[in-house]
């Protein structure tokens, strides 16, 4: 790249006065030409490292993350959420889920492509935004003739290596990482907003500039905490940019207003962490969260053992690196890690001269401040550094732009073979990003003696269309693996159409250490849903309308939790409660396409036991439906057979009931619609013989089976064939013959 110079152009620092005083800008101008071409070469190398992850599908929590909102029904009620959110809990990233909702609302969750293309799309932004930011700086840095550099061959390596860095794959290609994205997006952006207003000599320009300086600062705090520094970097950024010429206290003097509005939202921003704060799970499902200060032990020493290492020799990255956690600052790689943090800090100041360098140092060490002293679930993933890669990509751009002014072709072939390397290392990366089971087997490749790596291979093998690979690799580990809790999940989910029982104790077990452990929200709710199934299966109705409630907090619109639900109330003979919540899954269901047939059988048998001539009738739309999915099952016969009855069709249902018998043998639903049939008939003596006989088989078959036989007969007697009659011609169960015989002997 050729040094973009024009000897009629000469830069130079202009000081001008007005009425208030001296007032010391520095004036620049970027020419054109060459600002394209650092502009195509970002862009270039943004799209060769991650357009790949376009044919990504969803990984790890994606779905968990987005498909409550694809489940909602009403979406202009989540965004009046979503607002109420902003004011109430900033620091819970709203602004990210809004960008979910938009991606819903014009994709769909069938296809991972929309929402792949926007973290791209983010993450390109980002680049362009640091890239103009270092060119910014290095034009005002030569301006004031203290760069003897090219600022374009410096913008250009600094914003390229940030874009094709493979510690930057996870935000990119990982969907449930976009907070990374879009508080890096929001950081940037009101910093080239501070920048202008600070530096214009336009009154009009700079109000404007400062008044989006604070939205975009405030959309950042909206997307992620990293944003609660922001104030502070304006702060610190105004004072590098003091020009050569002028001293600390007329540069501050000369601008005291605009330093104490600063001052004063560095100080009031941190605030929105007194309101209420739900850190997000991130990589965190399934681990046990630190204390406070083991938690801040830890993060040192990631920094400095993994996060730093990475940058440099950006391989083994991993969601699990084999790195343990640090018990306290006992840790040598703990004290590693402050000390390196405070030496960079110091190196802003020594670096002060040199605007660039000396405010990477100060933008890195901001980045790392919030996700190192706000205790989160996880303690370690690339996204966490993807603000902090902005800073970072500057120091080797800066070697980089420096070699070219003294040996051009030997710092382009370094530039191709890096810039090469590591947009390689990016497109492996992002493949491993594909899905849940190849980004959790590199991480076991990686670390073969973690436990957790293990345990979450096999969550990523059970839920990422493996299940029957990933129950054997649980029911393997389960004995000796500490990660219990998500293994439980995985086993509760695989008995739970084999042993109902296990089913329960599994999950019951894995709720149990989740509590105890405090572990994600995402991990209880699944356990709770499981436990909820598991009772309903045993009978335990309660149990399970507690468990399914509670599961629903979270997942307020998963389905198969309000169908479990459902049935509980329906097993507490309340179906009024059941048959709403089975409505509820029901229309959810049929928007988003879908065919749900578990849902057609309990929402008929509650509709039906409202009792109201309304339901009656949607009962009997449902109870064919039920027929053509299911086909002439026992079940969905004697159901027929009921609505039928519950509508006035009392020869269509002891039709049904003729059926059913031709193959079954009589039970105590049979016998409690015989017994109502006859009644409708005016066969008292016959209703009350089926009314006993049903009450010997099941003494509770009156609350379970709502018969309110309000309807007047509606249709005329079929014609019913001598096999027909023979197969109503019943002679009671054997447990009133029995009944009968001891009474005969009495």
């Amino acid at each position: 790249m050729k040094q973009a110079r024009s000897p009629k152009k000469k830069r130079k620092t202009t000081v001008v006065v007005d009425d208030s005083g001296s007032f010391a800008v520095v004036d620049y101008q970027i020419a054109l030409k060459p600002f394209a071409t650092g502009l195509l070469i970002v862009l270039v190398l943004a799209f060769a490292a991650h357009t790949i992850s376009l044919w990504s599908g969803f990984a790890y929590l994606d779905v968990s993350n987005i498909d409550p909102i694809n489940n909602l029904r009403d979406h202009k009620q989540l965004w009046n959420d979503l607002l109420l959110q902003c004011l109430t809990s900033p620091l819970s990233q709203p602004l990210v889920q809004a960008s979910y909702l938009i991606d819903v609302q014009t994709g769909s969750l069938k296809s991972a492509a929309v929402y792949h293309a926007v973290n791209l799309g983010a993450h390109v932004v980002n680049a362009l935004l640091l890239y103009y930011l270092i060119l910014r700086l290095g034009k005002y840095q030569e301006a004031d003739g203290r760069l003897k550099l090219n600022p374009y061959v410096l913008a250009a390596a600094g914003a390229g290596i940030f874009a094709c860095h493979p510690l930057a794959c996870e935000a990119v290609s990982y969907i449930s990482a976009r907070a990374a994205l879009l508080v890096t997006m929001f950081y940037l952006g009101s910093l080239h907003l501070f920048m202008t207003g600070f530096t214009t000599r336009d009154i009009k320009l700079a109000v404007t500039a400062y008044l989006f300086c604070y939205l975009s600062l405030v959309l950042a705090v909206w997307s992620g905490d990293q944003a609660i520094t922001a104030p502070l970097a304006f702060i610190l950024l105004a004072v590098i940019l003091k020009p050569s010429q002028e001293s600390y206290k007329a540069w501050i003097m000369d601008r005291p207003f605009e330093f104490f509005a600063q001052l004063l939202v560095a100080v009031l921003i941190p605030c929105v962490l007194l309101l209420r704060y739900i850190a997000p799970v991130g990589n965190g499902f399934g681990l046990e969260s630190l204390d406070r200060l083991p938690y801040i032990a830890t993060q040192f020493k990631f920094l400095v053992a993994y996060y730093l290492r990475c940058f440099l020799l950006p391989l083994g990255l991993s969601l699990d690196p084999p790195i343990s956690p640090a018990n306290g600052f006992s840790d040598p790689l703990a004290i590693l890690g402050v000390a390196c943090t405070l030496g960079i800090a110091y190196l802003a100041y020594r670096l002060r001269n040199s605007i660039v360098l000396s405010f990477a140092c100060v933008l890195f060490v901001l980045s790392v401040l919030p996700f190192i002293f706000i205790v989160q679930p996880e303690l370690v993933s690339d996204r966490r550094i993807y603000l902090s890669l902005c800073a970072l990509s500057i120091f080797p751009g800066f070697l980089l732009a420096s070699l070219s002014t003294t040996r051009t072709m030997l710092a382009v072939l370094l530039s191709v073979l890096f810039l090469g390397g590591l947009t390689g290392i990016s497109n492996w990366r992002n493949w491993q990003w594909r899905d849940g089971i190849s980004i959790w087997k590199e991480a076991l490749d990686l670390n073969p003696q973690s436990a957790r790596s293990r345990a979450m291979n096999a969550w990523a093998l059970a839920f990422g269309g493996k299940f029957p690979e990933g129950a054997r690799m649980a029911e393997k580990e389960y004995a000796g693996n500490p990660y219990k809790a998500v293994l439980s999940v995985i086993l509760g989910t695989h008995y739970g159409n084999i042993d109902a029982k296990k089913e329960k104790e599994y999950c019951k077990t894995g709720l149990a250490l989740a509590q105890k452990q405090h572990l994600s929200p995402e991990l209880i709710w699944r356990m709770r849903a499981g436990l909820a199934d598991a009772s309903v299966k045993t009978g335990d109705y309660k149990t399970a309308v507690r468990e399914a409630r509670k599961a629903l907090e979270v997942q307020p619109n998963n389905t198969l939790i309000l169908i479990t639900l459902g049935k509980a109330y329906l097993g507490l003979n309340n179906p009024n409660a059941a048959f709403v919540e089975l409505q509820k899954a029901y229309v959810i269901s049929r928007q988003r396409g879908l065919q749900l047939p578990d849902v057609i059988v309990p929402m008929t048998r509650a509709a039906l036991g409202c009792g109201a001539e309304k339901y009656q009738d949607l009962a009997y739309g449902m109870a064919n439906q039920a027929r053509r999915v299911f086909g002439t099952i026992p079940e969905i016969i004697l159901l027929q057979a009921y609505a039928a009855l519950e509508t006035g069709r009392v020869n269509e249902s002891m039709a049904h009931i003729s059926l059913f018998l031709s193959s079954e043998r009589p039970t105590a639903e049979c016998y409690y619609l015989l017994y109502g049939a006859q009644k409708k008939l005016g066969n008292e003596k016959d209703a009350a013989t089926f009314l006993r006989w049903a009450k010997a088989v099941d003494p509770d078959i009156q609350k379970k089976m709502v018969l309110t036989l309000k309807r007047d007969i509606r249709d005329k007697p079929l014609f019913m064939s001598e096999e027909d009659k023979e197969n109503l011609d019943l002679k009671g169960p054997d447990i009133d013959s029995k009944v009968e015989k001891k009474k005969k002997k009495d």
